[in-house]
């Protein structure tokens, strides 16, 4: 039901933060093991497959989002869309903040 947070378009598919980030407490997911939905953001295809084809941190340094803080932000406010998409509206420029 979100936006993309990085083009702010529609459809968007659920893209899972793979990489480990202590500062969250964010541990590397193994091959076998499902993907928690607590690290997950919302990616217009086109955005996905592209993050999927480079370096997943590159990627996400490209477009100027933690994803990471911006899914736990999302995790926090489950179930009310107006407050996602407040906080979709403002990812750009999250990287590196706490």
């Amino acid at each position: 039901e979100l936006p993309c947070i990085v083009t702010g378009k529609r459809p968007v598919e659920a893209c899972h933060v793979s990489y480990a980030d202590p500062r969250y407490g964010k541990r590397e997911r193994g091959k076998s093991e499902k993907a928690d939905d607590r690290w997950a953001v919302p990616l217009h295809p086109d955005e996905h497959r592209r993050q999927h084809s480079m370096d997943e941190r590159a990627y996400w340094q490209s477009v100027g989002i933690d994803p990471l803080q911006v899914a736990l932000a999302l995790y926090g406010v489950k179930g009310d869309n107006t407050m996602a998409e407040i906080i979709i509206r403002n990812a750009k420029g999250s990287t590196g903040a706490i």
